[in-house]
């Protein structure tokens, strides 16, 4: 069977990125084989069309980090053909053809059966970026964060895939005292350079009990510093840098956490927990900016990560 499928490839250092035809190989045991009905574009999709955007580990590849449709061939006893999934993380579109293709092979262990109330597209509106945004917010309740203490939150990035999924769960979920940090705002709307004129110390005046971070860099560091006692950030991305200037200090003289949230290689009882929760409680995509764009103006929608203007998320369809 053949695939349509936007390849990336490295030719003596140039990387780009084309739409091809190519010939799937035979099912191993334990594979499923998809029928794509929808795929996202995701940030770490974006770094994926980077030549050194530390995403895909060897070439050629198929980006693409989510993907949902149907099972149209089965070697693993835990689906059958006609079977719903979704797939996200894991190596899909890193070291595993990814979800940009309109049939993709993946081991089954990698797959979620798609939970009653949750529709196939509503999976992508969702996909790695809510995924992740769902993760961050269940490890900040972990920690102690509760509606009932209707605590002061700061959602980083809040334009973007996870920060727009994130405010829309915590909306849902009852959370009233949550401020929106964006890249560029309006009038009235807090910014990322608002933050950032601010003093570097490392302890700033106590403003937020939770945040949940996608940018990373100065910004994060600098919300660190204006967490209250016992306060915790979530970090769950790098576009505003890798390096975090901070000190010990709001740790040792705050009790301020910090929370990794990896949402790659999240265990298979926390993906279906989660996925019940979109399913049900945190069923927010009718809330959400989504874009739905055809398979083949992909190129289109890298580019508006390129320069600064996506918004929200992008579903495509094939």
């Amino acid at each position: 069977m053949t695939t349509t499928a936007y390849m990336m490839t490295d030719t003596e250092g140039v990387v780009q990125g084309d739409f091809v035809e190519r010939d799937l190989p035979e099912l191993s045991a334990g594979e499923i084989q998809i029928q794509t009905a929808f795929s996202s574009v995701n940030y770490k999709d974006y770094l994926a069309s980077l030549p050194k955007g530390g995403v895909i580990r060897q070439y050629p590849m198929v980006p693409g980090i989510d993907v949902s449709g149907t099972v149209v061939a089965s070697k693993s006893g835990a689906f059958t053909v006609g079977d719903e999934v979704l797939v996200t993380g894991y190596d899909l579109g890193v070291r595993h053809d990814g979800g940009f293709a309109t049939q993709v092979q993946v081991p089954a262990e990698w797959a979620v059966k798609l939970p009653t109330g949750l529709s196939l597209q509503d999976a992508m509106a969702i996909g790695t970026a809510g995924f992740t945004a769902g993760l961050a917010i269940m490890k900040l309740e972990g920690l102690g964060m509760r509606v009932a203490d209707q605590p002061k939150i700061a959602v980083t990035g809040a334009a973007g895939g996870v920060g727009s999924v994130a405010l829309a769960l915590l909306q849902t979920s009852g959370y009233q005292n949550v401020t929106p940090i964006v890249h560029r705002g309006g009038e009235g709307e807090m910014t990322a350079d608002d933050i950032l004129a601010l003093p570097n110390k490392s302890l700033l005046s106590q403003t937020y009990d939770y945040v949940i971070d996608t940018v990373g860099g100065e910004l994060a560091a600098k919300l660190i510093a204006m967490l209250h006692y016992n306060g915790a950030i979530a970090m769950t991305g790098n576009a505003g840098g890798v390096d975090l200037p901070t000190s010990v200090f709001p740790m040792i003289l705050r009790g301020v956490s910090i929370l990794g949230v990896d949402s790659v290689a999240a265990d298979m009882p926390t993906r279906q927990l989660l996925w019940q929760r979109f399913a049900a409680d945190w069923h927010v995509m009718n809330e959400l900016l989504v874009e739905q764009v055809p398979f083949e103006k992909l190129p289109d929608v890298l580019d508006a990560f390129a320069a600064h203007t996506h918004k929200g998320r992008t579903i495509l369809t094939f």
